[in-house]
């Protein structure tokens, strides 16, 4: 199988792309490097346009497309608009080849049409008619392709910007539609780099990396680098050696908020266990890595809590998770949450503090879960909080949003 065939197999049986579930299908299709990056980048940009990529194929279409055959269309279509590196004669011929070798003729003769016809009708440029403009793309079409936003913006900022509109409506409603706008936008493509200096001078260590084009952090230990370098970045020697992270800001800021020192007894409570978060491994503390399943054991100077979350904040990272949010996945993410708040709690000492962190910045998981939290404990008082929106790229951070508060126990 090839790249695109792969593709095709993965985005039609697999709701949610994980990344084990790409590295399965790269080792069992024994793909080479070359088609292993063709992959991941036609996967990246079905993700983050998903929805425009729908109404750009059922706008062209001659008549509706099947599912699988549409899943094709799409693959033809990230290629030809978004991917600069494939030419648009490789982009058509070979999805379309790949179309026939699964589904035969007709269905990869409807690709064909639809993907040729697409190719006549793009232009470059911007037109100034958001109907024809694709967002972050630099292209437009010859006809409207996408909803008016002046009559019906959640339906406009789903096909244009890929937002689902149940995202947009409360981003829409809480923000107001400028703001939403400009954290979709930014979301649609990967963000910055954000690099943690954990040794040694920041400029030293920006020097180091000179030729990835550091730039300061609004985080006085922090570097941001354009999202292209994240390789270059990742297999640095600064890296290698331990002095610098990759790590979003937020994150960091949530970890630094719990204030632990040296001597102190911290417990992290998250998914994933590896090592401490570096800002808290920095402080000195005796941190304690705890997985989410089982009850901690208590008398814990503090707690940081890094609970599992709908993942609205960091979107550009993960765009699949805008995929998963629904009513259901948010009840659960409600009981997890909840669930795990009490239990971190009681793991701290009277006099003690708890930080609890999210990857989101929907209140019901931020905000209002910490007052529901506090009305039904009384001994838990809030003392700090912060939450931060992802800055637009190029600016100084930060290049995630997330959500984090500190409580103190009496």
């Amino acid at each position: 199988m090839n790249a695109r065939v792969v593709a095709w197999h993965l985005l039609r049986e697999t709701r949610i792309l994980t990344r084990r579930a790409v590295l399965r299908a790269v080792r069992d299709a024994d793909l080479q490097p070359r088609d292993r990056s063709l992959l991941v980048h036609i996967l990246g940009a079905e993700l983050r346009r998903r929805t425009a990529l729908r109404a750009i194929a059922e706008h062209y279409a001659e008549r509706r497309l099947r599912p699988d055959v549409a899943l094709f269309a799409h693959i033809g279509l990230a290629q030809l608009l978004f991917l600069d590196d494939v030419p648009d004669h490789a982009a058509i011929s070979e999805t379309v080849e790949s179309a026939r070798t699964a589904l035969g003729e007709r269905p990869s003769a409807a690709v064909n049409a639809l993907l040729r016809r697409v190719q006549r009708e793009v232009r470059r440029g911007a037109s100034g008619d958001v109907r024809r403009d694709v967002p972050v793309a630099d292209i437009h079409f010859e006809q409207a392709v996408f909803a008016d936003p002046v009559a019906h913006w959640l339906l406009w900022a789903e096909q244009a910007l890929s937002l689902p509109v149940p995202i947009g409506r409360r981003w829409r409603n809480r923000l107001g539609a400028e703001t939403a706008e400009g954290l979709a936008r930014s979301m649609i493509e990967p963000p910055d780099v954000s690099l943690l200096v954990l040794r040694g001078e920041v400029g030293l260590v920006a020097q180091e990396l000179a030729d990835s084009s550091p730039r300061p952090s609004a985080h006085p230990r922090m570097l941001l680098f354009p999202a292209a370098s994240l390789r270059t970045v990742r297999a640095s020697d600064a890296l290698r050696r331990g002095d610098a992270v990759l790590l979003g800001e937020a994150l960091v800021r949530a970890a630094e908020l719990v204030g632990a020192a040296p001597g102190e007894r911290v417990i992290e409570l998250r998914a994933r266990m590896r090592s401490p978060n570096p800002a808290l491994a920095q402080s000195g503390a005796d941190v304690v890595l705890h997985g989410l399943e089982s009850a901690p054991t208590t008398g814990f100077d503090a707690a940081f809590l890094a609970a599992p979350s709908s993942d609205t904040g960091i979107l550009g990272a993960r765009p699949q998770a805008r995929w998963r949010f629904d009513a259901a996945r948010s009840a659960a993410l409600a009981t997890a949450q909840v669930s795990l708040l009490t239990r971190a709690a009681a793991a701290v000492r009277s006099g003690g503090r708890l930080v609890y962190a999210t990857r989101s910045i929907e209140p019901d998981e931020n905000q209002r879960r910490i007052r529901a939290f506090l009305a039904t404990e009384p001994e838990w008082s809030l003392a700090a909080e912060i939450e931060s929106l992802p800055a637009v790229r190029g600016a100084s951070g930060p290049v995630d949003g997330g959500y984090a508060a500190r409580l103190e126990r009496r």
